[in-house]
């Protein structure tokens, strides 16, 4: 769905895109970063980085985006990573609790 949603909104201003995308992440990371899912979330990631790279480089037919200038455009607009947000203690805690 990533890719649908990146095509139908890559004409939009750069800042705009990246503070949607930013909360995208940051939703998605909290809700799938539990321990023991760090490989899904850096393929998701990388699948993300992959998506915007295409589709950013469609916006104009000047001179391409580099891998280079995305990822200062990821810093600068501070697009979160993927993170593990939820412990393995935590997890625990509440299988116990029923």
């Amino acid at each position: 769905r990533f890719a649908e949603w990146i095509k139908a909104n890559r004409s939009e201003c750069l800042a705009v895109l990246m503070g949607r995308l930013r909360r995208k992440l940051a939703g998605y990371w909290q809700y799938y970063g539990v321990t023991g899912n760090g490989r899904s979330l850096c393929k998701f990631w990388r699948l993300v980085v992959a998506g915007l790279y295409k589709w950013l480089n469609r916006r104009s037919q000047k001179r391409g985006l580099t891998w280079a200038r995305l990822d200062a455009i990821l810093k600068r607009h501070e697009v979160p990573e993927p993170r593990i947000t939820e412990s393995r203690q935590m997890q625990f805690s509440f299988m116990g609790a029923r």
